[in-house]
């Protein structure tokens, strides 16, 4: 967070007109409609788990000078994989790996790990640890507009090659 800061404070201090940065799809609240797009954002507070409120506060204190691409789920081989500290495929990759564009569940994403791992114990929900916000399903609709030949990634692969 303290990076995000200080881009924001940096740029507006030298007078920068835009800054495009990311952030997650926390800044939306938490009880809204699905899939969620650029309209929804001020429909409600922003999930607490994150820091959506920082990066939505700092941009209507500052004029609107900046603009953010607002991704949903972020994974990758050089992820953060800490028990503590990671989001749920990386944790979910963690737990099955010490053990042994379409919405995906919390199930499905983890027997995509399973299988990526070639885990076959059983998966076990843990409902008393922490949850994020319920659902994340976002529009891609702006994104396909102004990228055209933008290609998605399938999940299975980015499963495949975080874990290996």
């Amino acid at each position: 967070m303290a990076i995000n800061d200080n881009v924001l404070n940096a740029s507006f201090r030298y007078n920068v007109k835009k800054v495009i940065s990311c952030l997650s799809t926390c800044i939306y609240p938490d009880t809204t409609t699905y899939p969620i797009d650029e309209t929804m954002i001020h429909n409600g507070p922003p999930h607490t788990s994150n820091y959506g409120s920082c990066n939505r506060g700092y941009n209507e204190s500052r004029g609107g000078l900046f603009t953010s691409v607002i991704l949903c789920n972020v994974f990758g081989p050089h992820d953060n994989f800490d028990a503590s500290a990671s989001h749920v495929i990386p944790a979910l990759i963690r737990r099955m790996d010490d053990e042994i564009q379409k919405e995906v569940t919390i199930k499905q994403a983890a027997e995509q790990i399973a299988r990526a791992l070639g885990y076959s114990g059983r998966i076990v929900y843990d409902t008393s640890k922490p949850d994020g916000q319920l659902k994340k399903t976002a529009s891609n609709r702006k994104l396909r507009a102004l990228c055209k030949d933008f290609q998605f990634t399938p999940f299975e692969s980015a499963i495949a090659d975080t874990v290996h």
